[in-house]
């Protein structure tokens, strides 16, 4: 199964630098060897190309929801379609988005871990 994982978040705003973070600390761990790990500022429309080679994609993120220290993960169903061009998608817009342009049908889950 290829697994793609996704950072994501600004390094330089504390907390919010988190997925990150999480990426750089994985991809130093020998059970992650076979997945493909990124950081990224923001989930892009050029990410669906990338998602569309993966079964599975794990995205990471910070959140203000939540008690501080809290891990959450949610599944992503990949359901709604991008109704505008914009720099910035939402898990769920890019899986939708890899689906339409490339039949892509990778599984997305989100985990966020709550900041303070």
């Amino acid at each position: 199964m290829r697994t793609l994982i996704i950072g994501y978040g600004n390094p330089l705003r504390g907390d919010d630098g988190l997925g990150w973070r999480v990426a750089e600390e994985l991809a130093t761990h020998p059970e992650f060897s076979e997945a493909e790990i990124v950081s990224r500022h923001q989930l892009t429309p050029e990410m669906a190309e990338h998602i569309s080679h993966a079964d599975r994609v794990l995205f990471i993120d910070a959140t203000r929801d939540g008690t501080p220290g809290e891990i959450t993960c949610q599944p992503v169903n990949g359901a709604s379609i991008p109704t505008q061009f914009s720099h910035q998608y939402s898990p769920d817009e890019l899986l939708a988005l890899a689906h339409a342009l490339y039949g892509a049908r990778a599984r997305g889950f989100v985990f966020t871990m709550c900041g303070r």
